[in-house]
């Protein structure tokens, strides 16, 4: 059989994979699959792996969708923890339109703000991107980072998980000012677009089965060619949209 290329490789695995079953498709039927088309495979078992492996992540923000209600980040209240939590200051009651002197008449609207600010604290953030993604400003060996990460729920609360990117100011700036020429590539599905954030570092647009993605990932090189490191995540249109219009408020907290 003729020689085969990596990128070949790639392909047939993704060609695969986007007309297979993914509960019953596996690594190793992969692999097969590869070997009887082109015959020997022991070459690209790392490449293969490393490409599934992608895949999967990249249509992690599809599944989320099907996700029906939002998850709520419990809080505790301080000191005990059994301890009811603390009741917002009392208001009097008036019957609507009728204020009190020097107070101003409360709405459902008033209720649902102070809600939200409860939720996200009185900077904004952390920014929901979806159920369980998270956009916020953390603090690491006294440097200020940008996250932009996967959380999930353990004992009430949403705590931060590996999958996703923590980005210095330097690469968060290149990002937001790159914001408007980032989105014209992803309505586009532009996908020889490439910001680079450093020298492994950069922001690119994946199409997954009609959908564009923008995938903002550390790369790294092996045999002379660049490929996607788990150091990453790839966010889909509405997630993208959220992060877009919370840049300013990022940027603020850096």
């Amino acid at each position: 059989m003729a020689e085969v290329s990596d990128e070949e490789v790639r392909q047939e695995v993704r060609r695969i994979l986007e007309g297979a079953d993914l509960e019953s498709i596996s690594e190793r039927k992969i692999k097969d699959q590869i070997a009887e088309k082109h015959g020997d495979i022991e070459p690209f078992k790392d490449l293969i792996r490393e490409e599934v492996e992608s895949f999967l992540e990249s249509i992690q923000p599809q599944e989320e969708e099907v996700e029906e209600k939002p998850a709520r980040t419990k809080r505790k209240a301080a000191g005990n923890a059994d301890s009811e939590p603390e009741p917002k200051a009392q208001r009097k009651a008036h019957a609507p339109g009728e204020a009190a002197a020097g107070e101003e008449e409360l709405t459902a609207e008033d209720d649902e703000e102070e809600e939200e600010e409860d939720a996200e604290g009185s900077s904004g953030l952390p920014i929901k991107l979806s159920s369980n993604r998270r956009a916020d400003v953390s603090e690491f060996k006294g440097k200020r980072l940008v996250n932009i990460r996967e959380y999930y729920e353990k004992e009430g609360e949403m705590l931060p998980g590996k999958k996703g990117i923590s980005l210095s100011p330097e690469q968060f700036n290149m990002l937001r000012e790159s914001a408007a020429s980032i989105q014209e590539a992803l309505s586009a599905e532009d996908t020889d677009f490439k910001l680079s954030l450093s020298v492994k570092r950069s922001v690119r647009i994946n199409v997954f089965k009609g959908t564009a993605m923008v995938d903002i990932r550390e790369m790294y090189e092996k045999d002379g060619e660049e490929r996607p490191g788990k150091k990453g995540i790839s966010l889909n249109t509405e997630q993208w949209e959220v992060l877009k219009k919370g840049l300013n408020k990022l940027n603020s907290a850096l």
